[in-house]
Parts: structure tokens; C-alpha cells; sequence
């Protein structure tokens, strides 16, 4: 499938679930996320917008925040945010986190310093996340959806209005699953809001900035996560996917990559446990 270019000559391109682990990013990583940016979009302004995600206990935004002029840091004129010189472009970093519910669904927090504990009820994070002008995101993950878990997503839609809580999609999703969730998130008016969201596999940290969305105006780069969240909360901005999600083969790839990385994991805290 040819990837889609979407997006008007103003538009900004924004990946809304980036994962970063560990560490501040090189000139050569920076490199490549720019280059996703121009592959896949027509971001005339070349603005990419990074929405990390980090789980409890990351600290990538602090350490690029504090890092030195190795990234070229662009200060902007607000605390969740700021700006990386990957050479014609400029890429946004939007502070946020991955939070693990008590029913066990994957929620984001972007565009905000809060930072909600892990365990606590679906309803409680997203009101946590609201509470400091987050962006709440209930995001899609293999399996997470199913059975139970899905019921929970379904009452989110039941209980909160388009524009209080959005939904997630990831690069990682084959393009032949369908999720019955996001269409009917998409069909109520609630934002869907793409992401590489790239795996804790080698290689993957490359991807970053090949799926997401465009914005289809100029971002000023002094506040920009507040004129973000403006835009996603405003139902009257039209926003478009852009990108090409995994197919079946590498989607099945990266799963048993997974599943061995897993057990390699497990193994030495058994050995640990029998010694």
C-alpha cells in the first residue's frame, strides 16, 4: 500500500504517541524522525510535533529539558514543552505519560507535567489528566480492547463529551484489524488521535514521526502544546491521518520479537529465585 501524504502546505505533522525509554536523542535520531516527518506529510511549516508518552519513571523530557546544546534546544515560553533542531526542521517535544489503569487499559496523558499513579480507576486517571489541562487518550493496544476491558472503553464514550477525552490508534495496529471501538469513537465525534508508538525493539526508535496526524495551520513555536490542545479540542479544525500502519507480517514480526525479549527477561529472575 502506498504510504498517504495528506495535509494542506500549512499543515503541521504531529505523532501523538511517541515512546522514548531512556536517555537524550542523537543528531542521527533526530535526523531520521525529521525525515519521517517530510516522507510522509506535506508539512510545508517543517514543524514535527513529538507527544511523548512516557511510563512511571521515564525522565526523557527532564533530561532533554537539562541537556546541553548537543540537540540545539529551541526554549519556548511554557513548561510542557519544547523545541529540538533536526536541521530545516524544528521538533516539538510535548511532555506527557502512559498510564496504566486498574482494568488494565493503556491511557496517555499529553500535554501535561501531571503525573497520575498506576492502578488507580479508568474514570479517576482521565479526571487526574483533565484536572491539569491534559489531554486524556485512551489508546489502543493488542488485545487491550476485548472482552471486559472493552466495556470499560464503551462507558468512557458513554460517560465523557468529544473534546474531554480522545482516542488513540498506533502505527503498530495492521491495517486489516479492525477495531470496533475506534469506529465508534470516530462516529460519535471523538478525536482519534494517531501515533508511531514504537516498540521497546531495536530499530523501532527510527520510526518515530512516520504516523499521526496534520494540523492544517501554523503552530506558533513560543506556546505551542497550548494552541495543540486548542486545535484537538476544537471539533471545527480538520485533522488528518497520515502514515502507513504495520501489515500483518511485520505486525507478527514484532510480536514474537516481543515474546522472546519476554522470556529473556523472566529467565534470569527464575534462575535468581531457584539459586
Amino acid at each position: 500500500m502506498s504510504p498517504l501524504n495528506l495535509g494542506s502546505p500549512r499543515a503541521v505533522a504531529v505523532d501523538a504517541h511517541v515512546c522514548l525509554r531512556a536517555g537524550v536523542p542523537g543528531r542521527e535520531l533526530l535526523a531520521a524522525w525529521a525525515s519521517n516527518f517530510a516522507k510522509y506529510t506535506r508539512a510545508s511549516q517543517r514543524v514535527g510535533v513529538l507527544m511523548l508518552a512516557e511510563s512511571d519513571g521515564g525522565r526523557v523530557f527532564d533530561d532533554l529539558r537539562a541537556a546541553a546544546d548537543g540537540v540545539r534546544i529551541k526554549a519556548t515560553d511554557e513548561p510542557v514543552s519544547l523545541g529540538l533542531k533536526a536541521g530545516e526542521w524544528t521538533l516539538v517535544a510535548i511532555a506527557g505519560r502512559r498510564i496504566v489503569t486498574r482494568e488494565g487499559l493503556d491511557v496517555l496523558g499529553l500535554a501535561t507535567g501531571a503525573a497520575p499513579r498506576d492502578g488507580q480507576s479508568l474514570e479517576a486517571t482521565i479526571d487526574a489528566i483533565r484536572a491539569d489541562d491534559g489531554l486524556p487518550v485512551l489508546s489502543w493496544g493488542v488485545g487491550k480492547w476485548l472482552g471486559p476491558r472493552g466495556e470499560h472503553v464503551a462507558r468512557a464514550m458513554r460517560r465523557y463529551k468529544p473534546g474531554e477525552i480522545f482516542f488513540g490508534d498506533i502505527g503498530g495496529r495492521p491495517r486489516l484489524w479492525r477495531s470496533v471501538h475506534l469506529a465508534r469513537a470516530a462516529a460519535a465525534g471523538f478525536r482519534i488521535l494517531p501515533g508511531t508508538a514504537a516498540l521497546p525493539i531495536a530499530g523501532q526508535a527510527e520510526q518515530i514521526g512516520r504516523y499521526g496526524l496534520t494540523l492544517p495551520e501554523p503552530l506558533p513555536l513560543d506556546r505551542p502544546a497550548e494552541r495543540l490542545k486548542r486545535s484537538l479540542r476544537d471539533p471545527s479544525v480538520v485533522t488528518l491521518p497520515y502514515g502507513v500502519s504495520s501489515g500483518l507480517a511485520e505486525f507478527a514480526m514484532h510480536q514474537v520479537v516481543l515474546g522472546v525479549n519476554r522470556l529473556s527477561a523472566i529467565r534470569p529472575a527464575m534462575h535468581a529465585t531457584t539459586a
